[in-house]
């Protein structure tokens, strides 16, 4: 027999509404799951995951919960401490920083070069940065003597509305203004492009490709010698030709007396309006290099030059994973002499770290992401049991790095198996995604052949990140139809299963009026998400008992509210209704709890 933890990657709970896809979608399955099986509710954000209270739930941060056993703190928290100062060294607030990157850039600047070019999503969604980072990062390199600092904005419409750019930037130079107005007379926009490219994390090597070289200075571009950048490139089945087609090259003019935060004001709004003219919002704006052309300064570009300084906002890993890997890849290869600095290591193995007497050139991460010592995986292994993590790749990442505690590590008895997602611009062409491939494996492959399986369907979040209702109904209805057919193998065989998810997204997408303007949702939710044990020998008694012997035996904390919780039978026949708000019970334990029960059904 098989346990089977069934992560429903974004499925929250909320009421029915015109933007609740999972209202809106016929999924007999699901609701016979809450009638027929005992369920709760789990918080999925803020706090209870290990990030600043009030902050929404993510991928990356709920597997880590999920798959950690425990509370496990957000990087994320220690970065937003730090940037408020400047980035000081605190090793109270922030224990897994490594150097003050004023330091280090004062020793740079020694050398004669003072550019600084800030690279990351330039969003108010702080799932993979925080304009918190971005104003910290400025007056530290501001403050370390910068002459020159380089804005190169990834544009979201993913985590945020899809043609949110200029408010965002409204937003970040008001709110920001006291960290930012010092140093206003250095700050220039190098390039724009929308996170479709430069965050892609399906091995789409091409979009990586182009949302790096629009950083690159003209200089720097043409510089790169054809015949040895073209094999480099067919590294990654990528066509230098196509490759350089793509890369839009764009000039503005500008008044030669406007302030440059006005300047930046000017452009942003431009191509952003030009783009969505063109039907290419915020997530899809494609890279271009930017040219000032002033009546004395005809042409400038500020891309990145050898030499230079980057640095990588990003704080979350999967989705800065391949640009880092190939930023540094072509920083070697070139002979560019990059000093690179990442909020991050992104997991590319290929970090170094400071050492007074040998400073060179390379990638430093200002954070070390500490490894969760004793994840699920881990724990699994040591009972003698074997286990499989299968996602498709938009997923895999999850349920095996991050799942297993920032470690690209397999245990003893653990196997993965990705499968490959659609290449397509929008899940939303094929939203049924990788749904049945999946659930082909596990019944042919999975049950009755591993003791353990850690299974992720993406639909809920990606096809949600595309804001579009109709293909998220059908999404809903394909994965409603594989939750039947599991639901029909266990109950005819005795597996068990535990139905949670990561976060919420799907049961709020699509059109909505807020102060007068008409936006779309596409962006992660605060709401609870279910917890649901599909399990005929399925006891809340006894799992209280097993739970309580675990967080003894190995020394947790008392977790409160676990009779509260389990005391309640939240069983309810839907019939052709969903859930209103007074029939989802109130989430009381955090995410974290989900893989607790799985290690004790």
């Amino acid at each position: 027999m098989s346990k089977i933890l069934c992560i429903l990657d974004g499925f929250g709970l909320s009421e029915g509404s015109k933007n609740n896809v999972l209202s809106l979608s016929k999924m007999p399955n699901f609701k016979s799951m809450l009638q027929k099986y005992y369920w709760y509710t789990l918080n999925a954000d803020g706090d209870n995951v290990g990030q600043e209270t009030g902050l929404v739930g993510n991928s990356e941060v709920g597997h880590m919960n999920i798959g950690g056993l425990k509370l496990i703190p957000q990087l994320s928290y220690q970065v937003t401490k730090s940037s408020q100062n400047a980035f000081d060294i605190n090793k109270e607030i922030a224990p897994d920083q490594l150097f003050d990157p004023k330091i280090f850039l004062e020793n740079k600047f020694k050398e004669g070069n003072k550019t600084v070019h800030l690279i990351g999503l330039f969003s108010t969604g702080t799932i993979h940065s925080d304009l918190r980072h971005w104003a910290g990062a400025i007056e530290a390199a501001g403050k370390a003597g910068a002459q020159k600092l380089v804005m190169h904005i990834i544009s979201d419409g993913r985590d945020s509305d899809r043609q949110s750019l200029l408010a965002t930037w409204d937003y970040f130079v008001n709110q920001y203004s006291d960290k930012i107005k010092p140093f206003e007379d250095k700050i220039f926009l190098g390039s724009l492009g929308g996170r479709f490219y430069a965050m892609d994390r399906d091995k789409n090597w091409d979009r990586v490709a182009t949302g790096i070289l629009s950083t690159c200075s003209e200089n720097l571009y043409q510089s790169l010698d054809y015949d040895q950048f073209k094999p480099f490139l067919q590294k990654y089945n990528i066509d230098l030709d196509e490759l350089s087609a793509k890369i839009k090259h764009s000039k503005f003019d500008t008044e030669t007396n406007t302030n440059n935060i006005q300047k930046v004001s000017e452009m942003l709004s431009f191509y952003s309006e030009l783009s969505y003219s063109e039907n290419e919002f915020d997530e899809y704006i494609i890279p271009q290099q930017l040219f000032y052309s002033e009546h004395l300064t005809p042409n400038i570009n500020h891309g990145i030059s050898k030499n230079d300084t980057v640095w990588l906002l990003n704080f979350r890993t999967d989705r800065m994973k391949q640009f880092s890997q190939m930023l540094c890849d072509i920083d070697a290869e070139f002979d560019l002499n990059l000093n690179i600095l990442g909020m991050n290591d992104f997991g590319i193995n290929r970090e170094k770290y400071l050492d007074a007497d040998n400073q060179q050139p390379g990638y430093y991460p200002v954070f070390k992401n500490q490894p969760v010592k004793e994840p699920l995986a881990k724990f699994i292994s040591q009972q003698g049991k074997t286990q499989l993590h299968i996602a498709e790749t938009e997923k895999y990442n999850h349920v095996t790095y991050f799942f297993n505690g920032g470690q690209n590590q397999k245990w003893e008895g653990e196997n993965w198996v990705v499968i490959d997602s659609n290449k397509v611009a929008s899940h939303a062409e094929k939203p049924e995604m990788k749904a049945v491939e999946i659930t082909d494996y596990i019944m042919e492959n999975g049950l009755n052949k591993y003791d353990y399986i850690i299974v992720n369907y993406a639909n809920p979040d990606m096809v949600g990140h595309t804001g579009d209702i109709e293909a998220g109904i059908k999404s809903m209805e394909c994965l409603d139809r594989q939750l039947g057919r599991l639901l029909e193998k266990v109950e005819q065989e005795g597996h068990e299963i535990i139905i949670t998810a990561d976060h919420g997204n799907i049961e709020f997408v699509g059109s909505y009026q807020k102060d007068g303007r008409e936006l779309t949702d596409t962006e992660h939710n605060p709401n609870s998400v279910p917890f649901i044990f599909v399990s005929r020998d399925f006891q809340p008694k006894l799992i209280l008992d097993k739970l309580h012997h675990f967080l003894d035996e190995h020394h947790y904390p008392t977790l409160q509210h676990l009779e509260e919780v389990f005391s309640k039978d939240n069983r309810i026949n839907l019939g052709d209704n969903w859930l209103t708000n007074d029939q989802i019970p109130a989430a009381k334990l955090p995410l974290w709890v989900a893989g607790l029960c799985l290690v004790n059904l």
